[in-house]
């Protein structure tokens, strides 16, 4: 089976948990990339959308304890090297992701680890 095609048989099965009231959403690591440490969730655009971030808006990712400042946009051209950028996929779920660096390594992420995501207040 293809990583696409488990991700979309992932997601499918194993939604991600709204909870939109309180401006966040959780779910897992559905895949890794191999090769860009790359992180796709399970957090498909309408739960996440209805945390209130929108595009070019800056949310917080959290993995145990590691946490990080992403930025909700377009490609990876909207970031600088290094940093950090989220977007919806082909598939639609939300992808984790860093400029030249992996995104797994920086948050110490592993496929089926629990995630959550939520907007960022202070800026």
């Amino acid at each position: 089976m293809s990583k696409f095609a488990f991700l979309l048989a992932f997601c499918l099965l194993l939604p991600a948990t709204g909870l939109a009231e309180h401006h966040m959403v959780s779910g897992e690591v559905a895949v890794v990339s191999e090769e860009y440490g790359n992180l796709d969730t399970n957090i498909m655009q309408k739960p996440f959308e209805a945390t209130g971030v929108k595009q070019g808006d800056f949310f917080t990712a959290t993995v145990g304890d590691k946490s990080a400042r992403v930025l909700y946009g377009k490609t990876y051209s909207d970031v600088k090297k290094g940093e950090w950028i989220a977007f919806i996929t082909d598939y639609g779920n939300l992808r984790i992701a860093r400029s030249f660096a992996s995104a797994a390594e920086g948050l110490s992420a592993s496929q089926g680890d629990p995630i959550t995501v939520s907007p960022v207040t202070d800026d």
